[in-house]
Parts: C-alpha cells; structure tokens; sequence
C-alpha cells in the first residue's frame, strides 16, 4: 500500500486571490502527489510541476510566482 495523493483544506479568514469576496471562513483545497501540487480556488488554479509554478488562465496554465496560497501553508506547516 502506498499514498498517491494527499489533500487538506485549508480555512482563512478571507480569500488571497484578487477581485475575489467570498463569506468567511474562506476554505481551499491543496492537494499534493509526488509529482505535482495543486490549489483549487474558486477564481483560480495554481499548479507546481517540475519544480514551476503555473496558474491557470483561459484553460490554459501559464508560469507564474508561487501562490501566496503555497507560501502562507508552509509558514503554517512548520
């Protein structure tokens, strides 16, 4: 037996992605495998694979900094 992939939800008390106004608590999901991690926003995706940051636009992913989503979490996980 062997985890392909972990998810957590994540609680905020308001969403980081811009333009966006959502009720509180807000919650996203991270998912993580051996290969990639991915946030599921409600406006946005962002997905790491190869060690690159990509996000989502027009159903296409396009390279970007990592989310501030990601770096929030790991000051959390530590």
């Amino acid at each position: 037996m062997k985890i392909i992939r972990k998810s957590e939800i994540i609680e905020l008390d308001h969403s980081l992605e811009e333009g966006s106004h959502f009720d509180t608590p807000y919650r996203i999901e991270r998912s993580e495998t051996s290969e990639d991690v991915i946030w599921w926003g409600y406006n946005t995706n962002w997905k790491k694979t190869g060690g690159v940051w990509y996000k989502l636009v027009g159903g296409t992913f396009i390279p970007c900094d990592v989310p501030e989503y990601e770096i929030q979490y790991l000051k959390l996980a530590k």
